[in-house]
């Protein structure tokens, strides 16, 4: 199936009925267009791209990774603090 399409003055083209159809191409899908040689192919894109999500997580993934750090030094301060003081507790015993 070959269309005829034009190029409007800002690089638009309309992709024919039938081929939105056929391809399952909505209003808002996203193509990829891959440079062949003298030609380009265009393809929806089905899945998300991994590339898609670049970005995303920036500053996240530190704030969460210095959190989860700051809890788990909190918590083994406080059961090394809460050991210190059961050692302490038990040579003040031991003392008397």
């Amino acid at each position: 199936m070959i269309h005829t399409v034009s190029v409007t003055s800002k690089g638009q083209v309309t992709i024919p009925v039938a081929v939105r159809q056929a391809l399952g191409i909505k209003e808002g899908t996203k193509l990829k267009i891959q440079l062949k040689e003298d030609k380009f192919i265009a393809f929806p894109v089905k899945k998300k791209d991994i590339t898609e999500y670049f970005g995303t997580l920036e500053g996240a993934l530190i704030d969460n990774t210095n959190t989860l750090r700051d809890k788990a030094k909190n918590a083994y301060m406080d059961d090394k603090f809460g050991a210190f003081l059961e050692e302490l507790q038990s040579l003040k015993k031991k003392k008397k």
